[in-house]
Order: C-alpha cells, then sequence, then structure tokens
C-alpha cells in the first residue's frame, strides 16, 4: 500500500494488521501496549505510540521493517531495565499505572518507588492527572530513605500558582520562579507558603535542583499567601 493511496485512517489498520510482514507483531503490540493513527495535511499518517511517536510514518516495507525493529528494541531494553525514560513523556504515566497494575507483584519495592519517582519528576503538570497519581501513589511503599534530607519538627515549603498540589519546594526563589514563569508582565503571581513535618510528606527529591517536597495527597490546606509582580 502506497501513502497516496490512503483514504482514511481504517485503511493503515488493515495494512498494519493484514497486509505487513509484521501483522502478527502489530497485533500483538496493538493488544498489549495500544498505539493511535492519524492523519493529517502537515504530517501525513502520525503514530503515536507508548514506546514511539513518528510523524511521516510510511506504509512502505522499508518503513515496517525500521519501525519494528526499533520498537522491538525499545521494548527488550525497557524488559533489561524498565527504564521509563524510553517510553515517550506523553504516554509515561498512564503507561505506568498499567505496568504497576499487572506487574507490582513480581517486582522489588524500591523498582516501584524508582519508577514512580523518576515518572513524577519527568511528568511536567502532574496535578492534570490527579486521580491516576492518586492510583499510582497507592503503590507507593515509603520508607525512611525518602525523607532524610529534610528537617525534623515544622519547617517551610513554598508552591508558586495555586495552593492545590502535591508538589511544594524548600527554595522559595524556586517557587517564585514557578510563579512568574506563565505570568505576564505586569501581572500579580502568587506564592504560597505552609509549614509541614516529614509525616505529611510522601517523599523527597532533589533530581533537578528544585528541592522538591512532594506531599500525600492535593489538600488544599491554609497557606500563607503573598503577591508579587511578573
Amino acid at each position: 500500500m502506497k501513502n497516496e493511496e490512503l483514504v482514511s485512517i481504517y485503511d493503515v489498520y488493515d495494512y498494519l494488521f493484514l497486509e505487513s510482514r509484521h501483522s502478527k507483531f502489530w497485533i500483538q503490540y496493538h493488544k498489549e501496549v495500544g498505539f493511535d493513527i492519524e492523519l493529517c495535511e502537515t504530517f501525513g499518517i502520525f503514530f503515536k505510540s507508548p514506546f514511539l511517536v513518528q510523524p511521516n510514518f510510511s506504509l512502505t516495507k522499508e518503513w515496517d521493517d525500521f519501525v519494528v525493529n526499533l520498537l522491538k528494541t525499545k521494548i527488550e531494553r525497557f524488559k533489561e531495565d524498565n527504564s521509563l525514560f524510553l517510553i515517550e513523556s506523553q504516554y509515561r504515566t498512564e503507561f505506568l499505572l498499567k505496568y504497576l497494575k499487572e506487574n507490582s507483584r513480581k517486582l522489588k519495592i524500591d523498582k516501584i518507588n524508582d519508577l514512580i519517582i523518576d515518572c513524577w519528576v519527568s511528568t511536567e503538570f502532574p496535578s492534570m492527572q490527579r486521580e491516576m497519581w492518586n492510583e499510582i501513589f497507592g503503590y507507593f511503599t515509603q520508607n525512611t530513605s525518602h525523607l532524610n534530607d529534610l528537617p525534623s519538627g515544622l519547617f517551610e515549603i513554598f508552591r508558586g500558582g495555586d495552593a492545590y498540589g502535591r508538589s511544594w519546594t524548600m527554595c522559595k526563589r524556586k517557587a517564585i520562579w514557578f510563579a512568574k514563569r506563565f505570568c505576564q508582565e505586569g501581572d500579580e503571581c502568587q506564592i504560597n507558603m505552609r509549614e509541614v513535618t516529614r509525616e505529611d510528606v510522601l517523599f523527597f527529591t532533589n533530581s533537578r535542583g528544585e528541592k522538591e517536597v512532594v506531599l500525600k495527597d492535593f489538600s488544599q490546606p491554609k497557606t500563607h499567601q503573598s503577591k508579587i509582580a511578573a
């Protein structure tokens, strides 16, 4: 099948599932991992999948071979080290939840925790997926190593923007940066401060240099708010 002959998305699926010499692979991959096909004027066939997002997806034997081999390689690498950075960012959170549901009993606790933290720090707006993250954090097992870098007793944490989120920081300067990130010049930006103890915290990470404190829930507690100019 040539690209110019395509008239609908159904033609693409027919090619992958019926005409391709890798049809068994495509059927199994679609069943276990899933993918979406989009047809648009700019990119032609746009292939979207947890292991590969590919514009200009050309339905030729050469492209078919190349993409199938690439997917197989990524899948094997993931089986070896479970690195979530092999998963396309737009699919990472959903993929992790599905993966934990299917494999959590076979994984060590430390591996599960590492997968969750890796996914969290690579997610740009986790508050947009609150229900999914609530479910993912149900697989998280807290231990003291996640809290060792935190002060004992009450300590201050900060958050730019609204107060409704798990992700806070111990660095007020970083909270100010987040508050200003999407503000226009002359706007007022909101900074939130609250006091917590280790009992309120799920884990602490400084992997991005943000001194990030991740709270146990998406609560919106009483906070001290201040305004700054963008």
